[in-house]
């Protein structure tokens, strides 16, 4: 039902700006914020205990439901499994002889724990004659900026492999976006291959700090800068992959340039998953509750992709709003099945999963099981605590953690991967991933696609999880990754 997301041509970013909206009838227009240096990206969501399309200053009041269900659980009957139990109906492979990771230890010895101290590592690399790597000198250490990759950039080899490995490397080495664009500011002896490094690497980190520095980018005469600031920006921010193979002319660089002066502001106000939720939803023209600002015009399932990228299960609130605001069965199911990863939750049966075969009543039924939760997850003030939820949801899996999301629940995590519904599999990555491990990019949407299940495999080996996989197709060439074509 979610194909893959197709590359971008640089032709459309366009002038970006925002056509009358048809729905703006006692909404609050949209204002000129001035530049406050700080970003408001966690705001909640004021919609509570609403039907679909109700918009929050007329709706009925709250029921203030605290428990999690009148009997303690949460109403999904039969899709509940424990994780150390076999999984019925999980489309995945054939897999036997797990190897164990014992209860006192995280990962396997064999794999060194990667630094979440900064990233700083003193590292200095040559590809054939040229030498790629770089060291920047800085008053904390010797940061390297080690990226062999970018002599593959741009192009479709870099979009399938080499953009997977920069990305990786700057989230596991490099040290976060605040010390990457104190870098671009303030190393006047920053060379070109260190700011596409930081232009291309920076992405991952979806931190809209760095907006600034693709908006000096971009207007920069080299081709091979706005190129990368272009390619760059929009990875920030969960776009689609643009193809910048055959420039940025001054036109297309003036465009973007506006364009990013107009998601900093929005991103004042709002976080990039409701500036991709709004998105969504003014395909049916809609809005996302106590929304004010810029948005692109994408597609529902291109928005969709787009908050896949920049979630993290601190949005549950705001992807609870917008599926309660839509009335696009698309747009719903793919709502559900990303709320369904960050809670560890199941709603549709899995041998009814889209993709599956899905009948429309299955998915009916899954929807109004979603709905029943949400009731259930509302605590005091009608607000959702998605570490509550966790919490709940490991316990009845038989785990019990004090923290869902901390040091004591990183075993537990590993068998969320091991042996979860594959719509979990991406938080257990993220997750994994402050608990030491390595930085894996997994899919909810695509979570059939062989790559997914690749690197599925690839971190599950890691932990000394590995599987068995019997009678496996494989294809030499490596399958591109999301947003690729």
């Amino acid at each position: 039902m979610f194909s893959q997301r197709t590359a971008a041509s640089v032709e459309r970013i366009g002038d970006g700006c925002d056509g009358p909206d048809a729905n703006v009838t006692g909404q609050q227009p949209v204002e000129s914020l001035q530049d406050t240096g700080g970003w408001n990206l966690h705001r909640q969501v004021g919609m509570c205990h609403l039907g679909r399309g109700v918009d929050p200053r007329v709706g009925p009041s709250c029921s203030h439901h605290g428990n999690l269900d009148p009997a303690g659980q949460p109403a999904q009957g039969s899709l509940e499994l424990s994780l150390d139990s076999a999984i019925r109906r999980l489309p995945l492979p054939t897999v036997k002889s797990f190897s164990e990771v014992g209860d006192g230890q995280l990962y396997s010895s064999s794999h060194p724990e990667y630094p979440r101290t900064g990233g700083i590592r003193i590292e200095v690399a040559a590809v054939g004659s040229v030498m790629i790597g770089l060291v920047v000198q800085l008053a904390l250490g010797s940061v390297t900026l080690f990226s062999p990759e970018l002599a593959r950039f741009p192009g479709s080899y870099f979009d399938s492999n080499g953009r997977t490995s920069v990305q990786r490397r700057a989230m596991e080495q490099w040290p976060g976006a605040s010390k990457l664009a104190d870098i671009w500011w303030n190393d006047p002896d920053l060379a070109k291959p260190g700011r596409m490094a930081i232009l291309i690497g920076g992405a991952v980190t979806h931190d809209a700090d760095l907006i600034p520095v693709y908006r000096d980018a971009i207007e920069r005469p080299s081709q091979a800068i706005r190129q990368a600031a272009m390619y760059g920006y929009l990875d920030l921010i969960g776009d689609q992959l643009p193809n910048v193979q055959t420039g940025v002319s001054d036109e297309m660089a003036r465009n973007t340039a506006r364009e990013m002066n107009r998601m900093r502001i929005s991103l004042q106000r709002n976080s990039l998953v409701e500036v991709w939720l709004h998105a969504m939803l003014r395909n049916e023209d809609k809005r996302f509750p106590g929304f004010r600002g810029y948005s692109p015009r994408r597609s529902a399932t291109d928005c969709l992709f787009a908050v896949e990228r920049v979630m993290s299960p601190d949005d549950l609130q705001s992807l609870i709003a917008a599926f309660q605001v839509s009335d696009n069965q698309i747009s719903r199911i793919g709502l559900m099945r990303l709320i369904e990863a960050v809670t560890l939750s199941r709603f549709v049966d899995a041998s009814s999963q889209p993709g599956s075969g899905s009948s429309p009543r299955s998915l009916e039924l899954g929807m109004n099981r979603l709905e029943e939760a949400i009731e259930n997850w509302r605590g005091p003030g009608c607000a959702i605590d998605v570490d509550r939820v966790l919490k709940s949801r490991m316990a009845q899996m038989g785990a019990k953690v004090r923290d869902p999301r901390g040091d004591d629940a990183c075993l537990v995590w590993q068998r969320v991967l091991r042996v979860g519904d594959p719509a979990w599999w991406p938080t257990a990555a993220r997750q994994l991933y402050t608990c030491g491990g390595p930085w894996i990019e997994l899919s909810v949407l695509q979570a059939d696609a062989q790559w997914n299940k690749d690197r599925r495999d690839e971190l599950l080996n890691w932990f000394g999880l590995i599987p068995k996989v019997a009678n496996r197709s494989r294809t030499p060439k490596e399958s591109p990754a999301p947003g690729v074509q």
